[in-house]
């Protein structure tokens, strides 16, 4: 279980955290998570004494004092992936003065609603996908052999946004499998597809790229990474902001909307 340390008294940010942080954190990491609150500063700072392995810390700046004693935890410690929570009214140039630079920026007004900016949601959604791209880049690239034993290699797995089966058996002899690979290239940000003829189905390449792709109708594989929303209506997952729509079934299209809209 992943711990994240939060220091708050505002019940509407743990529940928020709870709601919308935690569920998409453990869809893209596909690991557990659980929050560890503390809204007392002494065993916040006791706390942070003996683990020095936090990789995320939501600090809510409620007012100017708090906002201070930020300033000393995050000089004392090693804060990795800080998500500030704060309010207009505080100064927002202590955190420039004082270099601190937070990873992720949620504000609240008194009534907990978005006051400026990208919403809270998105700007969750911003970070996490940052992360993901981040871990997806340390991975090695991605290699493919071919039926006829070429070997075809993606040097950045992060490169390809969906790798779909071609159900379509003309002229496949029965051993290979007709797998479309649509992915960037330089110069970025253009796209393009390459037709790979091999011996591995479309699970075979699930289990190898598990973490980071996710299965659709046992014909497609998509990027975690690029989903940018659901198209409930039509049962479609929507990568880019709309450059690609992919088919998915009615039921996961349900459980993802809760997730990305």
């Amino acid at each position: 279980m992943i711990k994240i340390l939060v220091y708050s008294k505002k019940e509407k940010l743990i529940k928020f955290l709870k709601s919308k942080f935690i569920p998409l954190i453990e869809f893209y990491f596909e690991e557990k998570y659980e929050l560890v609150i503390f809204d007392k500063r002494k065993k916040l700072c006791s706390y942070l004494e003996k683990n020095n392995d936090i990789l995320f810390f939501c600090f809510d700046a409620a007012n100017e004092s708090e906002s201070e004693f930020l300033v000393k935890v995050y000089k004392k410690f090693k804060i990795n992936n800080l998500i500030l929570c704060t309010r207009k009214k505080v100064n927002a140039g202590i955190y420039i003065n004082e270099q601190i630079f937070p990873n992720a920026l949620l504000m609240f007004d008194r009534e907990g609603k978005k006051e400026m900016g990208e919403s809270n949601e998105d700007s969750i959604k911003r970070f996490i996908r940052i992360q993901f791209s981040e871990l997806e880049k340390s991975k090695p690239g991605f290699t493919i052999t071919e039926a006829n034993s070429k070997i075809h290699h993606f040097p950045y797995i992060g490169d390809i946004f969906y790798i779909k089966n071609d159900v379509n058996r003309r002229n496949i002899k029965a051993s290979e499998n007709k797998i479309n690979y649509m992915y960037m290239i330089n110069p970025r940000p253009n796209v393009s597809t390459i037709t790979l003829y091999t011996k591995r189905n479309i699970k075979e390449l699930q289990e190898k790229l598990k973490g980071t792709f996710l299965l659709c109708r046992r014909d497609t594989l998509v990027n975690k990474q690029y989903i940018t929303g659901i198209d409930s209506k039509n049962s479609c997952i929507i990568l880019c902001n709309g450059l690609f729509k992919i088919k998915t079934s009615r039921e996961q299209a349900k459980k993802l909307s809760i997730l990305f809209n």
